[in-house]
């Protein structure tokens, strides 16, 4: 056999403890990065789903954000001003929600065309509005149309 250098030792790697508790250091760090290396992996092949929760996450906000700037209704105009077929779209409406929501005319506010007071049964100037208290708005005014 060859000699040593002077400053090198030769250790016996007889404890079989020792040699179990390197195996386990060295399988958990395996396991660590391999979990990392999963994790970056997982993201660079889905960009695209980062990207959908941003879009709708920013709408959301943005619809949120609508909601509470709207403007108050301009006051409605009387009905002798009204046009003819508005006129009988709101007499029609005056049967049932469901004749209004027909017409086109549901939910409507107090003053304005399709708002019957036996339609309103909370009283608080909404006729046909949604149930579970959820007051409804159409999708017009959402959208910023007067």
């Amino acid at each position: 056999m060859a000699k040593l250098p002077k400053d090198w030792r030769v250790f016996a790697r007889d404890d079989p403890a020792d040699e179990f508790r390197r195996y386990k250091a060295l399988v958990a760090r395996h396991k660590t990065d391999e979990a990392r290396r999963t994790r970056i992996r997982r993201i660079r092949q889905h960009p695209g789903q980062v990207t959908v929760w941003c879009l709708i996450v920013t709408g959301l906000g943005l619809l949120g954000w609508r909601m509470l700037n709207l403007e108050p209704l301009p006051p409605p105009p009387p009905p002798s001003a009204w046009p003819a077929e508005i006129r009988a779209k709101h007499i029609a409406a005056r049967r049932s929600c469901e004749a209004a929501r027909a017409e086109g005319l549901a939910p409507a506010t107090r003053g304005y065309p399709g708002y019957w007071p036996h339609l309103d049964g909370d009283n608080d100037g909404v006729a046909c509005e949604w149930s579970l208290g959820i007051p409804s708005i159409s999708l017009h005014t959402l959208l910023g149309g007067k």
